[in-house]
């Protein structure tokens, strides 16, 4: 990736998407040509660059890239007010010399006169090379764009009756300002008035940009005057309900888990019903009958079958057929259930003690934000990157009147777009940069590029993690015991000091540093195969996306593409299984990444019902976990700017709608949860890693699963003591 840079940085530069490049294909602000200080761009020919963009008469935006949009743009200090004249380069000099105009203020008179004057001297000049700003224009982004102006007047109520209500009430408000005082007024008509001043000659792109302004400035302007809403409900509640949600499931994880496998169950049973009533099968007659034989009295199932249960009349054989499906699946969950009940009991075990280690660890749910932090300047270099990349090649010229007048004359409605067509050949051509050949083949390196790393900084935070949740639970029950309890009896009270001492005050930060120092090869390695899988499902993606384009895209293709996209979709999800239970073996273990994936697949043939039931079981509790802190976060927004004085109509901080400020504190909170729930996920399967090796290593017991584990053994074992010794002494037993 630094070759990549190096050769970017080299051919091009980022600063040309970034400030944009005008008509002669010249970076805005680059003063080696003339441009310092000009870091806007106007472009005053929009209309005409619509129809230079267009293929055969038409605006394909789905098959087009945004980078080969071409824009006639001229670079200027600061963006145009209304009625200001923008030219290309050196038109205004030789005004200035022609009519002895020296200040920008008679220059832009003189350009403002020619419009509608027809002097040859410079009128002429004027008319093919400059153009008058028909609104104030603001930057977005280093662009100009017109800003319409649209002034709201108040509204003029006029009473029609009585009709002689206004001469008797003069200067009375008809209408009741608070919705309870009386008028006198019964009929009322209100006339709103609108001034909107705007260019007169149509414009598609701006007239859009302004639309979507308008509605992006009431968006922006409520989040702005409730960002604290957002945050506190967003971050700080979800944080604060997600760390007691595992406080709860730690409490009662079986009844939730019980509780998610009953329900699931009773759904897919209703499904079943519900399909049966539409395929006819189930009537309202079979039903009653049903409980008529129940001794059932009470309920009419003529009158409480729901109307949306009647019998489809157009698709009763495939109802009939997805009821037969939902009926096999419901029967195959009952009878999974009850032969994984046993995996089902360690799936609470290990969920109950994967909380009880988030719990004493709290800190390792704040590592996600190091893999964020990581990401987001990884994304950075790589946009940076990429737009010096983009931006590589050389300056060429394009031939645009010719294109504009064909796509003209191929459009449905020339007239929306009123370009003057002898006035564009009197223009300069548009240049343009021309993409280097060799860029393609860099930018699809650079984007593997990006796969990969990104694949090893999630790996290095889930090692983190994984590091963290294993060496606490290593530091339980009997092992751990035993461990204090040899070095208490060869130290004395001095080893059972070291042992306390030798307990880690930063195990996030500890695991972190093995990590780093141990694994970053195995990490890599196992990384890279999950980005090659990644890139080729990019690539197939590109080469149907171009076949498409080229109308190649035929049945047998499509299906072609969608059965080997599928295929290698499988194939990567079975090495991300495989890559993050390696890296938690790795984590514990210490081993190489293929010894350790080899494991990962011997346990999984070993334990595939413990496996599959704690990994079913999780999804459905995280599933549940983040939906509720979603939804309590967004009734929460909702009570605060529903109920807080300043966000009401006529406050200091009036809120044009309530949904978009709920609607973003749900999204905050839905990425919180995820983020604190990705840990506990990890954790999870850390545990039940642990689990199994535990039990590997004991001859079938886990002896660090619990703590009550080791006080039986312990017990069981001091009582066998005893009796040895009653066998030994037992007359002086029997004594006492």
């Amino acid at each position: 990736m630094l070759v990549v840079a190096s050769i970017a940085f080299a051919n091009g530069d980022a600063k040309r998407l970034l400030y944009g490049t005008d008509y002669n294909g010249n970076t805005c602000g680059d003063p080696e040509v003339g441009l310092d200080g000009k870091f806007r761009i106007v472009y005053p020919r929009t209309n005409e660059d619509l129809l230079l963009n267009m293929q055969g008469g038409k605006m394909n935006f789905a098959n087009m890239n945004p980078l080969d949009f071409k824009f006639y743009g001229i670079c200027v200090e600061k963006c145009p007010l209304s009625r200001e004249v923008v030219c290309n380069y050196g038109i205004t000099e030789n005004i200035g010399a022609w009519v002895d105009a020296d200040t920008a203020e008679e220059k832009n008179t003189v350009l403002a006169n020619c419009w509608g004057n027809d002097d040859p001297d410079y009128c002429q000049s004027v008319l093919d090379n400059c153009w008058v700003s028909p609104a104030d224009q603001a930057s977005t982004m280093y662009r100009c764009v017109p800003k319409y102006v649209v002034v709201d007047h108040a509204d003029q109520p006029k009473c029609l009756f009585p009709e002689n209500w206004d001469e008797e009430n003069p200067g009375k408000n008809p209408v009741s300002s608070d919705g309870l005082s009386v008028t006198g007024c019964l009929i009322v008509n209100i006339t709103s008035q609108k001034d909107t001043v705007k260019p007169a000659q149509p414009n598609i792109l701006f007239d859009k940009i302004n639309s979507a302004q308008a509605l992006w400035g009431r968006w922006f302007g409520d989040l702005q005057r409730a960002w604290w809403v957002v945050l506190l409900g967003g971050v700080v509640v979800a944080l604060v309900v997600s760390f007691l949600y595992l406080i709860f499931l730690k409490n009662c994880t079986g009844c939730m888990v019980w509780t998610a496998i009953i329900l699931t169950i009773l759904l897919s049973f209703v499904i079943t019903i519900f399909l049966y009533a539409k395929a006819g099968i189930l009537t309202p007659e079979l039903a009653q009958s049903v409980l008529d034989q129940a001794g059932i009295t009470a309920v009419s199932a003529e009158k409480e079958f729901p109307q949306r249960a009647v019998a489809s009349a157009d698709n009763k054989d495939k109802f009939k057929y997805a009821a037969w499906v939902f009926t096999a699946l419901s029967i195959i969950l009952v009878v999974v259930t009850i032969a994984v009940r046993k995996q089902i009991k360690d799936a609470i075990r290990i969920i109950k003690k994967a909380s009880e280690a988030m719990k004493s660890r709290p800190w390792v749910v704040a590592y996600p934000l190091v893999t964020v932090a990581m990401l987001v300047a990884l994304l950075a270099w790589w946009v940076y990157v990429a737009a010096a990349m983009a931006s590589a090649g050389e300056i060429t010229s394009t031939d645009a009147s010719a294109k504009i007048k064909a796509n003209l004359e191929a459009v449905n409605d020339a007239s929306v777009f009123q370009v003057n067509l002898t006035r564009l050949e009197n223009q300069p051509d548009l240049k343009e940069v021309k993409p280097m050949a060799i860029t393609r083949y860099l930018l699809a390196y650079h984007f593997f590029g990006l796969l990969w790393t990104n694949q090893v900084i999630q790996g290095i935070g889930m090692m983190t993690i994984a590091g963290t949740i294993a060496a606490w639970y290593f530091a339980q029950g009997a092992g751990a015991m035993a461990i204090e309890e040899e070095a208490a009896g060869e130290e004395g009270e001095e080893g059972e000091e070291g042992a306390k001492k030798k307990k880690s005050r930063t195990p996030v930060f500890d695991s972190w540093k093995r990590t780093v120092r141990y694994h970053l090869g195995s990490i890599a390695f196992g990384g890279l195969l999950i980005a090659l899988l990644q890139f080729a499902r990019a690539v197939l993606k590109y080469v149907e996306r171009q076949m498409k384009q080229q109308g190649q895209d035929s049945r047998m293709v499509k299906m072609a593409m969608c059965v080997m996209q599928s295929c290698l979709w499988c194939l990567q999800k079975c090495v991300e299984v495989v890559t993050r239970n390696a890296f938690i073996i790795i984590a514990i273990k210490g081993t190489s990444f293929c010894s350790a994936a080899i494991q990962v697949i011997k346990t999984i043939a070993t334990y595939p019902a413990l496996m599959a039931t704690v990994n079913t079981i999780g999804e459905i509790i995280m599933f549940l976990a983040r939906a509720f802190v979603t939804c309590f976060c967004g009734l929460v927004a909702f009570g605060i700017v529903d109920n807080y004085p300043d966000f009401q109509e006529g406050g200091d901080d009036e809120l044009s709608g309530r949904f978009l400020v709920v609607l973003f504190t749900m999204i905050f909170a839905f990425f919180t949860a995820a983020g604190f729930f990705y840990v506990f996920d990890i954790a999870v399967d850390t545990i039940l890693i642990c689990f199994i090796t535990d039990k590997a290593e004991h001859d079938g017991e886990a002896v660090h699963m619990n703590e009550a584990e080791v006080f039986n053994k312990k017990s069981v074992k001091a009582a066998e003591l005893t009796e040895l010794a009653s066998d030994d002494g037992a007359g002086e037993v029997d004594q006492v």
